[in-house]
């Protein structure tokens, strides 16, 4: 329960837009839908009248006999749960569905028991697939066997028939040219050059490690007896590979300072060849203009494992991603690193065609609609066999879709963040600031910001990151606007009871922000003029920061 709120997104948009989407089908009325939701996303849901609402309490998904949620999860990701799971978490769904009985079942997490309650529902796993952050288009995936990372996903169960799929010229030729787009791109507005190409002359090879978030299923489930935290897996790397291979190493997007201060400044002492810049924690998804500098990238479950591809770099895994690894292990990289490098092309082919789904295809209602129908009646045809992936669309459309998604207004500063954490930026600061709102002039500019957050989730939904990001970049500002103004008037209401040491901290503070210098180099001015004199004052007359 320490990030209650983690899975949001899962249903604020994503299931809700899926429901929308569907509705909005010439097919609308042969859907009937039914959402469930644990105690944490219930507060959050945002209700969709006219669809069937299942919710389940902690105690229910988590009895003692079962463990905690970490560990439940990672046992369904990994199918090594136990029979008397398997028979509480049938008992409570056949409880709580009573009669609803699903034809589709749409699910953001591993749930095996769910094909042992529903043997005739079509379960398809589904997540954001390795297309989701600028530049790229926000894309996603919808997979019959497991997900994306797993040992059970469709990835892995047709990996030898994905392989042995061959372009001809014409395909060829598109690949080609969106990956030459997407390079182009990614090398003209990278900001990194001064700090990595000295680097390229210090270092025989150079080596992209993103590290990834650590309470997750995919990471307990794969590392649970052997790293405790991020710090224990960086070492690991560091300590298995050569010092010729400079580690550049980036956190994740949605945790940015995950890194202690201190713990850089040791790596750095302790292994020369660790690379870690504060310059990357500026800028939103670092990792993807570094992938252009290195040799190789190390990693499990990122989307820069995937992304990899289209730069034609060799890949170490240490997860589940066998389907394009050079190897599987560390001990070896420096043979990978001196082979040729084994193309990969029809394996990239392949995922950008038949598994990765633009928001041009996913938001679509007869498409979606489809889709889902022609999915359906293949599994109860034939079950889930490579034939299930069929093209997304015509070749040349789906590369103009690729391609014209592309934001070519990079680099994004980090304060344009995943909407995710845009959100509860804001949402802190109604927390934090409810308070003082009568003290604050304007007070109005609070409900036009919630427009703007639900304005801006809808498009990041819809995969329109470019607009959603425009959007949340006003949003933060006007966030730091109600923010500075706030504590401008926190520190004269410090002033008029006599605390000046704390309204000086205040006024630092929001100078070292940068926020409305002027006027509040004023109001600090008049403050130490105040201090000097040792003037007691109930009146003191601040200039408010508009």
């Amino acid at each position: 329960m320490g990030m209650p709120y983690l899975r949001e997104p899962w249903v604020n948009p994503f299931s809700i837009n899926i429901i929308d989407t569907l509705r909005k089908s010439s097919h609308s009325k042969e859907f009937e839908f039914c959402i469930t939701l644990n105690e944490p996303l219930k507060i959050k849901y945002e209700s969709i009248e006219g669809i069937t609402k299942i919710f389940f309490t902690q105690e229910e998904l988590l009895p003692s006999l079962i463990g905690d949620a970490l560990v439940i999860s990672a046992s369904w990701y990994n199918e090594d749960y136990s029979e008397e799971q398997m028979s509480y978490y049938k008992n409570l769904m056949n409880e709580k569905f009573y009669d609803f009985i699903p034809d589709v079942i749409i699910t953001f997490s591993p749930a095996p028991y769910l094909r042992n309650i529903f043997p005739d529902a079509l379960v398809l796993h589904h997540e954001v697939s390795f297309f989701s952050r600028a530049p790229y288009p926000m894309t996603w995936y919808l997979d019959p066997h497991g997900m994306m990372f797993s040992n059970f996903s469709s990835l892995k169960r047709f990996e030898k028939e994905i392989k042995r799929m061959g372009l001809n010229n014409f395909q060829q030729r598109l690949l080609n040219n969106f990956k030459q787009k997407c390079q182009i791109l990614l090398k003209a507005r990278s900001p990194f050059d001064a700090i990595i190409k000295p680097q390229m002359k210090r270092f025989d090879y150079l080596a992209l490690f993103p590290l990834t978030t650590i309470d997750t299923y995919c990471f307990y489930g794969k590392f649970k007896d052997k790293f405790k935290n991020q710090y224990q897996y960086l070492v690991y790397v560091l300590e298995n590979i050569p010092q010729n291979i400079g580690l550049i190493v980036t956190t994740h997007t949605d945790f940015v300072n995950s890194l202690a201060r201190e713990v850089i400044e040791y790596l750095k002492l302790k292994y020369p060849n660790f690379i870690y810049h504060e310059e990357f924690e500026k800028y939103y998804a670092p990792s993807q203009y570094l992938l252009s500098y290195v040799d190789v990238v190390i990693g499990v479950f990122s989307s820069l494992c995937w992304q990899s591809l289209l730069w034609d770099k060799k890949f170490i895994n240490l997860g589940n991603l066998n389907i394009i690894a050079d190897s599987n292990n560390l001990e070896d990289i420096s043979g990978v690193l001196q082979k040729e490098f084994v193309n990969k092309d029809s394996i990239l082919y392949w995922l950008l065609t038949r598994y990765t789904i633009t928001g041009e295809y996913f938001h679509d209602p007869e498409w979606l609609s489809n889709h889902l129908f022609t999915s359906l009646q293949k599994f109860r045809d034939g079950g889930r066999n490579f034939n299930f992936f069929e093209p997304i669309d015509n070749d040349k459309n789906i590369f103009d879709n690729l391609a014209n998604g592309l934001d070519e207004d990079i680099p994004h500063n980090n304060s344009v963040m995943s909407y995710r954490r845009q959100k509860k930026s804001y949402e802190d600061l109604k927390v934090n600031y409810e308070g003082l709102k009568s003290k604050c002039e304007g007070l109005n500019a609070f409900q036009l910001l919630d427009e703007m957050v639900n304005n801006g989730v809808d498009l990041f939904a819809q995969g329109k990151q470019n607009e959603a990001y425009t959007l949340f970049s006003k949003m933060l500002q006007g966030v730091n606007n109600i923010k500075s103004v706030l504590m401008n008037n926190m520190a004269i209401f410090h002033i008029n009871n006599g605390n000046f040491d704390n309204a000086e901290q205040i006024f630092n503070a929001l100078i070292n922000e940068g926020s409305n210098i002027d006027a509040v180099r004023e109001n600090l001015q008049k403050l130490q003029y105040l201090k000097q004199k040792r003037i007691q004052t109930t009146s003191f007359a601040g200039e408010n920061q508009k």
